[in-house]
Parts: structure tokens; sequence; C-alpha cells
């Protein structure tokens, strides 16, 4: 499923009513640069091909609206350089899911603003899933708005692998449920990481009883970078919660 325009120049395809695009096997959807596609409702974007290639902009005027973007049967790419907006000063919400035990990549650059009362959702809960991010690819938090990563691994796969937040979001990073957390660097220094403007907040809280772990993805050192007022949490003594670093 392609979303395209007939000639040069920028277009917006409106889809008003609540939106579904579902695409089946090996489909795959996509926005090519220049394209708008925008309902004044709910969106969802099932891609069962597990990749979602957004060169454009995917938004809702919905008052409040929930922008969802997922694959219900495995992992998910986001890819492209685009924006996924909700415009209304509703608590709006943007969610980008992967399910069982497979990764939500982002793999190009994305930036996202929920609205003035939004919030943004990274999802791959299932032991054994991920949210990951590739080198040299930023991921933009807009508008000052909340982004909560709900993940057992977290994992910046190289160089410049930045989540950029303009404002002074609060960032939250869970382990999505019954399971430990690990965030892992790429294997040499970087700047790779977490950056929020002045004021900003990254809060680090393991399920409680589960462990927190600092890794790294080969021999060398290397520094994670979180940049804002930075709280780790862990609770609970089932399973010895601490935290601990690979190297």
């Amino acid at each position: 499923l392609t979303f395209a325009k007939s000639a040069a120049g920028a277009t917006t395809l409106n889809l008003n009513g609540t939106l579904t695009t579902t695409t089946s096997g090996a489909g795959n959807p996509t926005i090519n640069s220049g394209v708008t596609v925008s309902s004044n409702a709910d969106i969802t974007i099932d891609s069962s091909g597990g990749t979602f290639t957004n060169n454009g902009t995917l938004t809702t005027t919905g008052n409040p609206a929930t922008l969802t973007v997922r694959n219900t049967t495995g992992g998910l790419t986001v890819a492209g350089t685009g924006s996924i907006t909700t415009t209304s000063i509703g608590a709006n919400t943007i969610n980008i899911t992967a399910t069982g035990a497979n990764a939500l990549a982002f793999t190009g650059n994305q930036t996202f603003n929920p609205g003035v009362a939004g919030s943004i959702n990274f999802n791959s809960t299932t032991a054994g899933g991920s949210v990951t991010f590739a080198a040299s690819t930023t991921q933009t938090i807009s508008g000052a708005r909340p982004l909560t990563i709900s993940t057992p691994n977290l994992t910046f796969l190289g160089d410049n692998a930045i989540i950029n937040a303009t404002g002074t979001s609060a960032i939250a990073i869970n382990s999505g449920g019954a399971t430990t957390l690990t965030i892992t660097a790429p294997a040499t220094f970087t700047t790779a990481g977490i950056f929020t403007a002045a004021g900003g907040t990254i809060g680090i809280t393991p399920t409680a009883g589960q462990n927190l772990t600092f890794a790294k993805s080969a021999a060398g050192a290397t520094t994670l970078k979180l940049n804002g007022t930075l709280t780790t949490t862990t609770s609970g003594a089932a399973a010895g919660a601490a935290i601990t670093s690979s190297g």
C-alpha cells in the first residue's frame, strides 16, 4: 500500500473518519515524500509485512485521537524520514508497537508530536522483545511531550543513534512486564543516547523485583549519554533487584 502524488509539490490526502489501513502477507504501507495522509479521527496503520516507511506526514486532527502504527503478528521496522503527529488540544496518543519476542526497529529519522496535551509510546513488551535505534538516526520528540518506552531490551545500535527531545519532555523507560530491563550501548565511545532540553527528565524503572543492566554490544569502552535529570529506580527483593553494568 503506497500513498503517492501525481506530480511535483506537496499534497494532502484527507481521509476523514476513523481510518484503518491493513496490509496482509508480506505487504507494507508507505507514505511517499511530499505526501500528507490526514484524518479527523483515530488512525490505525497495520503492517503485516513488518515495515512502515514514512517519508511524508501521517496526521490526525481528531480531538482527542489515537494514532497507532503496529504489527499485530511480529516485529515492526519504522523507516524513512517523516513526521507522525496529532494536532488537537486533546489528550492524544501516538502508539508505535511491535508484537511478540520481536524488535520495534527505528531505521530512519522520524519526528513525533502528539499535540499540546498528548503522549507518545514505543512498545515491544514481550520477553525477548526489543526497541532498537539504528546508527545515524534521530527520533525527534517535539512539543515537550512525554515519551514512554516499554521493552525489556532497549538498544542503541551505533554512533549517533539518538532520541532527541527538543523541549522539556519526560522520558520514561520500563521493562514492559515481569522481566529485567537491559539498556545496550554501541561498542565504542559514541554520541548515542537520549537528549532532552534543559528541564527534561529521564526515568528508568524496571518492573518491581527485576534488575536493570547497562550493557555494551561488544568489547571496548563505551559511553551512553542520558542527558536530562536522570532517575533510575529498582524495587522489590524477589529477584534481588539491582543495577549492574556489563563493562
